[in-house]
């Protein structure tokens, strides 16, 4: 399995760049390191003026080019990084003759492989044990140094060693790298994601929040127009008991008679009688008072309710009306009131108590003699019975 992330090219170069920042701030480092360890080597090594090569000759020229790869490091870093690799291999492989008198002398070619791996990576580490070995195995016949077999297979062993070991560590970095790269961006991308999602969000919640207003609105909109409408129908309803039933009043039949006479289609305006129950009878007190406008009247209730108005619309204008027409106004009480709705019934009309009062009070004026039997008389039945069944139930005594 392989152990580097999959990474898109613009996420591998983004991390590879940044990896040349960490490293050309370690390569800082180094040449600072580098620079002053060798600057105390040449001051070390002046006293001998005559020691000039290999002696602080080399490291004067080693320090120059540590201040060349550091005027570089800013413009091309990877050339200033191998350029130093370079000058260091070079200048241990000047000092390898000095390997008989100091041993350690070779064991410098491993922290060199280990900056190779550091700065240019494992593939570089492995360049350099490779460049570090044959510096090794030609120190010999190139410049005559008398090295032990012992020492150069240890000194062998610790160079493969350290590049082993830097591309070990390398590996395991770069891994370690790529996984948290590839982290960092699934954590911005998984953030963007959030960011857009709270924005819906905001935006979907200041959507409900005008919605709810909306309704709000609404709700208040339709609880006035449903006060609105509950008194429409209370005034309707009002309305209703004043003024349906006085459309059955003299006023229109005299209307109706007054239009017949003017067409020709009658010769005289025929007498007019109004009848209301005993109960709730101001048009007959008020006519029989011989006022002009209604009088005081006692009123209770009554089985004729299209008729129970105890202030009747325009009484001015009934009273005048009947008078005009040489008719009259009677009251019929509860009883008779009864019986002629129950006459009418079983005569066929069923009709409510409020019509049924009529055939009563035109029993009482043919009784008068205030209407003869042989004249002609239209009794008005206006109203149907079946919706005063709760009222000939009562009658008859039925319980529903």
């Amino acid at each position: 399995m392989n152990s580097r992330p999959f990474l898109p090219a613009k996420s591998s170069r983004e991390l590879a760049d940044s990896l040349v920042s960490l490293q050309s701030d370690t390569f800082g480092a180094l040449l600072a390191a580098a620079g002053g360890l060798l600057w105390l080597g040449v001051v070390l090594y002046i006293v001998r003026f005559d020691d000039f090569w290999p002696g602080w000759g080399t490291l004067d020229l080693m320090l120059t080019l540590v201040g060349i790869c550091f005027a570089l490091k800013g413009r091309s870093y990877h050339l200033a990084a191998g350029l130093f690799v370079a000058e260091l291999l070079a200048g241990i492989y000047v000092f390898v003759p000095a390997a008989e008198r100091q041993p350690l002398v070779l064991s410098l070619f491993a922290p060199v492989v280990l900056i190779a791996g550091t700065l240019l990576g494992s593939r570089a580490a492995f360049l350099t044990a490779l460049a570090a070995s044959l510096a090794v195995g030609s120190a010999e016949p190139l410049l005559g140094a008398s090295i032990s077999p012992s020492l150069a297979a240890a000194a062998l062993g610790l160079i493969w060693l350290t590049a082993l070991t830097s591309w070990a560590a390398t590996r395991n970095l770069y891994t370690a790298l790529g996984w948290a790269w590839e982290n960092n961006e699934e954590a911005e991308r998984n953030l963007a994601e959030a960011r857009e999602y709270q924005a819906k969000l905001v935006a979907a919640l200041r959507q409900l929040e005008e919605a709810n207003y909306r309704l709000e609105r609404a709700n208040y909109a339709l609880t006035w127009a449903r006060a609105e409408a509950d008194q429409a129908r209370r005034l309707k309803a009002q309305f209703a008991a004043h003024v349906s039933h006085e459309l059955r009043t003299p006023i229109n039949l005299v209307v109706g008679f007054a239009e017949l006479m003017r067409a020709g289609m009658i010769s005289r305006l025929p007498r007019i009688f109004a009848v209301q129950p005993q109960n709730c009878g101001p048009i007959a007190a008020a006519f029989a008072a011989g006022a002009q406008d209604g009088v005081p009247v006692a009123i209770a209730p009554t089985i004729a309710e299209g008729t129970a108005i105890a202030q009747p619309v325009r009484m001015k204008e009934v009273l005048a009306a009947l008078r005009g027409s040489g008719g009259g106004a009677v009251t019929i009480s509860e009883e008779r009131i009864a019986a002629a709705a129950l006459a009418l019934a079983g005569a066929g009309l069923y009709v409510e108590p409020t019509c049924a009062q009529v055939l009563a009070g035109f029993e009482d004026l043919l009784q008068a003699g205030t209407i003869a039997p042989e004249q002609t008389s239209v009794l008005v039945l206006t109203g149907a019975g079946a919706k005063a069944t709760p009222r000939f139930a009562e009658i008859l005594g039925i319980a529903l």
